[in-house]
């Protein structure tokens, strides 16, 4: 049975979000290869692709993730982010060129109320400062809305 794959492209913030849904093969790789090749040619602050409801059926075809990373690392140097892959295909992608642009895990809170550090946390609070956290160790973050909630992103040093 040949697979299918669909490519939900949300452009209404400075963040490209990109969420495929569906069965990653060699066939299928060419039609991701190309929305993410023309993403990145609209030159976002970043591409986020967020991969909770893909099936990795051919390892080799996340190798269209090494792809998009080179092209986003030479031109026109928008961080690319890869969001909520499987446990296989992180290990895969980890050790790849795509390893580059950090996997992190996609959190919906269900709220898509715009995310802020806090001005001045409660330095004694057992919560609320995640997000100053992130803002310290990232060279970029951000927030995008997807579905009922949100992605927050960060782009992380890879040493």
């Amino acid at each position: 049975m040949p697979s299918r794959i669909t490519c939900e492209v949300r452009e209404g913030s400075p963040v490209t979000v990109v969420r495929l849904h569906g069965g990653l093969d060699l066939r299928t790789m060419r039609s991701v290869h190309h929305v993410l090749d023309g993403c990145l040619t609209a030159q976002p602050d970043a591409l986020v692709v967020d991969l909770a409801d893909v099936t990795v059926r051919d390892r080799l075809a996340l190798s269209v993730f090494a792809a998009a990373a080179r092209r986003a690392a030479d031109w026109p140097a928008v961080p690319f982010v890869l969001c909520s892959p499987s446990p296989d295909a992180a290990s895969w992608l980890a050790g790849s060129r795509a390893g580059r642009a950090l996997p992190v895990r996609r959190v919906a809170d269900g709220s898509r109320r715009t995310v802020r550090p806090a001005a001045a946390p409660d330095v004694r609070a057992e919560d609320g400062r995640g997000l100053l956290l992130v803002r310290e160790l990232a060279r970029r973050w951000g927030s995008a809305p997807v579905g009922d909630g949100k992605v927050v992103w960060a782009l992380l040093p890879a040493t």
